[in-house]
Order: structure tokens, then C-alpha cells, then sequence
């Protein structure tokens, strides 16, 4: 994928080949490589994001602007992104440093660049951080030159603040959306309290500022009272006060029983794995059976519900039935993150109940997928060590 600039043509970095692989306990562990591909390229083989290469000299006359800007965030409102860029570049590019050119025509093209590289890598569904760093200059570049963003705007510029690392600056420019964006704010919010929690060592203290945020909006939904229940439970366990979240979280689900049934069944989960942590494996397993009565059998949300009553088999000595579904969802949940949690539980299980052979094989997938990057709080190098070491 290439990456343009005003002044010079496109820079291509590729990532440094990975070293070998230390080998498994088996000696059959695969190299883990990671290959970073060129930015701007928004489908393989297909065409790219291409955000300013200088095209050459002007000396003719002065072109008027006006016509290709607004053809260009014509092309943006009917989603035509790349052929924004092609207006952009080919007919605004060319001259768009010259003195005769207006502020309000300068803004009015870093914006129309801003949201063609952002809508048009989000369309394609990739995330490159070059994108990214586009996107954040070229709409600091708009507002340098006058130019107003939307609420709409300032959720793509916070969005590329939080994916670069840039969470103060997030939720600085976002709190001072006004009133009648609230929901274009608690977007960001969300996002960035999930960017927080995600992280191998979660951001907790930014996490619980966030949510309170969140949480003072008067407006504020049911479906979003829900997730910020889900999110403090989740910070309230990841924290260590189990019997606390647990509490909280029965009080708070009764008062949200009207809730869309996706986030009932999540709250139901979270209570299942506060009681699992707590060692009461019976309640437990009967709200996690709660949640996966509101689930389809293969979502996501449905593998962790899966593998936490695995988990309750397999702490409560049904080590054949814990086997038997953890196998069950290793097959279906390809690709999940619930997926290694599962893998790792088969292969303790398939050893603990002697199958030798089938238990290494299994642990030879869950080293490899570490080795590959893949991470999970269930499944960590130690805990895996250590597994071994029991067997």
C-alpha cells in the first residue's frame, strides 16, 4: 500500500523477518513471523488510499477550486472514496500551496482528505497506523486553516487519537463535543473505556473516569446502562473485588431487565465468571446456562459461555464432559478470541484423562498461537508453563 504526502512520493516500509522460534517441549513449534504491510492499501491486489502525491509544476493559469472540492465531498456523501482522492490529488493537489489558494478552500481539502482515508479504510475493514497518521494531521491541518469539523468528524479524529495512543487527547477534544452530540460522544467513550480494558495491563483509573462520563449523560439508554454495568463489572473483577462485582452486578441487573437480550446475556455471563472466580461452581453454571438461552449458538458471547461451564466441568472433576465441549468449541470458534482459552483447556483435559498423545498436540496449538502473538487473559506463558508442569 502506498502513502502520499503534499511534498514527496510514497514510503514503503517492511518489517524486519522474525528470528527462529525457540522449539516447543516437543520440538515441534512453529516460527512465529510478522510481515507489516504498505499502507493506503485498502484491498489486496485491488487499488489504494492514495493521499497526496505531487503530480508536478503548475504554470497555467489559475484553476478554480471550487468545482472539484465540491465534487470531491460530493463523492465522500455517496461513498466514492477513492475517487475523491483521484479528484483530490489530480485537480487540488497540483496547486493547493499556492498564495492565491483561500483558507477556506485549504481546510476544505485537508477534511475531504481526513474523511476519504478514514471512511475508506473503514469500509474495507483494515486498520493501518499510517491511515491513521493521515487522518489525524490532515484534520488538525482543516481546523489550522479555519475550517469547522463535524461531530462526526471529531469521532474519527478521537478514534485515530485512541488507536495511536493518544487517549488524553481523546477524551479531552471529545468531552467538549456539545449537548445535542451526546451520542456522537459516548461513542468515543465507549471506545476508549474498551481500549482501556483491553490492554495486556488494563488502564483501570482511566477506565472508571471514562464511565463516569458515561454515566452522567441524563439521556442515556438502557442498551448503555447495560454495557456500563459490564464494563464496571469487568473492572471490579480485573481488580480482584469479586464478591463486590458480583453484588453490584445483582443488583444492577434487575433494575435492567427490559435491556436488549445481547446485553442481559452478557451481564448474565459476567455473573457466571464472578461466581466461577468465587469457586461456586453450581451458581455459576446456572447464570451462564441464563446467558446462552439469549445467545445464538456461534457467537462470540456464546464461546466464552462455553467455556467457562467447561471450566465448571473440569474444577468440578467431569473431566470427560469438559473435554468433550472444549473440543466442541475449538471446532466452531475458528478465528475467536475464546477459541485459545478452549484449545488450552482440551489439552490439560485430554492429559488428565490420558490421552497422552492428543494432550501434546493440543499444547503444541496453544504454544504456536502464543508464539504467533495471539494473547488471552486465561492463557498466559506462565499459566501454560506451569500446566505443563503438572501433567
Amino acid at each position: 500500500m502506498k502513502k502520499g504526502s503534499k511534498k514527496a512520493g510514497a514510503d514503503q516500509a517492511n518489517a524486519p523477518d522474525g528470528g527462529a522460534a525457540p522449539s516447543s517441549p516437543w520440538g515441534r513449534v512453529a516460527t512465529a513471523m510478522k510481515t507489516a504491510w504498505p499502507v493506503f492499501v485498502l484491498a489486496a491486489g485491488a487499488f489504494a488510499l492514495v493521499a497526496g502525491i505531487a503530480v508536478g509544476v503548475v504554470t497555467k493559469p489559475k484553476p478554480m477550486l471550487t468545482d472539484p472540492l465540491k465534487q470531491a465531498e460530493r463523492l465522500i456523501g455517496d461513498g466514492e472514496f477513492q475517487a475523491a482522492l483521484d479528484v483530490l490529488n489530480g485537480e487540488v493537489l497540483p496547486v493547493i500551496n499556492k498564495s492565491w489558494v483561500s483558507s477556506s478552500e485549504l481546510g476544505r481539502y485537508h477534511r475531504a482528505v481526513a474523511r476519504s482515508v478514514s471512511m475508506g479504510q473503514a469500509e474495507m475493514g483494515i486498520r493501518e497506523q499510517a491511515n491513521d497518521e493521515t487522518v489525524r494531521r490532515e484534520y488538525i491541518a482543516a481546523e489550522d486553516a479555519g475550517v469547522e469539523l463535524s461531530p462526526e468528524d471529531v469521532v474519527r479524529l478521537c478514534d485515530v487519537y485512541v488507536a495511536l495512543g493518544q487517549e488524553d487527547r481523546a477524551l479531552a477534544r471529545v468531552m467538549k463535543l456539545p449537548e445535542e452530540a451526546s451520542d456522537q460522544r459516548r461513542i468515543i467513550l465507549r471506545r476508549l473505556v474498551e481500549h482501556e480494558l483491553a490492554k495486556p495491563r488494563p488502564e483501570f483509573d482511566r477506565a472508571i473516569k471514562v464511565l463516569a462520563a458515561i454515566s452522567g449523560d441524563l439521556d442515556i439508554s438502557l442498551t448503555d446502562r447495560a454495557w456500563s454495568l459490564a464494563r464496571e463489572t469487568e473492572i471490579r473483577l480485573g481488580q480482584g473485588y469479586v464478591p463486590e462485582a458480583v453484588e453490584r452486578l445483582l443488583q444492577g441487573i434487575m433494575r435492567l431487565e427490559d435491556a436488549p437480550k445481547g446485553a442481559l446475556a452478557e451481564l448474565y455471563a459476567l455473573l457466571g465468571t464472578g461466581y466461577y472466580e468465587m469457586g461456586e461452581y453450581e451458581s455459576a453454571r446456572k447464570q451462564l446456562n441464563r446467558a446462552g438461552a439469549l445467545l445464538g449458538k456461534t457467537e462470540p458471547l456464546a464461546a466464552r459461555v462455553e467455556v467457562y461451564l467447561a471450566m465448571c466441568d473440569q474444577s468440578q472433576g467431569n473431566l470427560t464432559e469438559a473435554r468433550d465441549r472444549y473440543s466442541v468449541i475449538v471446532g466452531w470458534a475458528r478465528d475467536m478470541d475464546w477459541q485459545l482459552p478452549a484449545m488450552f483447556g482440551l489439552a490439560e483435559t485430554e492429559g488428565l484423562v490420558g490421552r497422552i498423545e492428543e494432550s501434546i498436540e493440543a499444547y503444541e496449538s496453544v504454544v504456536q498461537e502464543l508464539l504467533a502473538g495471539k494473547t488471552h487473559p486465561l492463557v498466559t506463558p506462565g499459566l501454560v508453563a506451569q500446566s505443563l508442569l503438572n501433567q
